[in-house]
């Protein structure tokens, strides 16, 4: 059970985004995201469940400009 007492992190913020096939619409979900967590202390997790578009492309053509601390990708079979 977690507690008050020990945080796993020390950011403010945790943002996941499961996607699949959603190359089309990433860099406005990202863009939204930058604006609306800027200066807070945030991270991504960001779980692709085997697209078949370029979305993972997309996020890293995406990733020098976001402002979250760090994001972890995951990649998931069907």
């Amino acid at each position: 059970m977690w507690t008050n007492e020990v945080s796993p992190e020390r950011h403010q913020f945790q943002v996941l985004l499961s996607v699949y096939n959603a190359e089309k619409y990433l860099a406005k979900c990202l863009e939204s995201l930058n604006t609306s967590l800027r200066g807070h202390d945030w991270i991504l997790l960001y779980g692709d469940d085997a697209s078949t578009d370029e979305g993972t492309v997309e996020l890293a053509k995406s990733a020098r400009g976001l402002t979250c601390d760090k994001f972890h990708l995951f990649d998931y079979d069907k």
